[in-house]
């Protein structure tokens, strides 16, 4: 269900970044150190991981991803289990 969504992530540490997109291998990430703000188009959901993200690029991604109505989901947890479960209870109601 959640892979068929454009999901992007920024924010998080590289270590915390590269878990997830092990786990998540459908995500985009955005790179803190490679911010490429076109991998935001057409997003679906956009994960901000508040830890190691500049504010600017944290507004940026914000401003994209809403003009384009997308869902987006601010966090600070690291436990991929703990986010996998907030994606998917923000996400249930775009398939109802």
């Amino acid at each position: 269900m959640a892979s068929q969504l454009k999901i992007c992530v920024v924010g998080g540490s590289d270590s915390w970044q590269k878990k997830i997109s092990e786990t998540f291998p459908f995500m985009k990430i955005i790179g803190n150190k490679d911010f490429h703000i076109n991998k935001l188009d057409n997003v679906d959901v956009l994960i901000i991981n508040t830890n190691y993200v500049s504010h600017a690029w944290t507004q940026k991604a914000y401003d994209l991803a809403h003009s384009q109505n997308a869902e987006i989901i601010y966090t600070a947890k690291n436990n991929l289990e703990q986010i996998k479960n907030e994606i998917m209870k923000r996400i249930k109601p775009l398939f109802l």
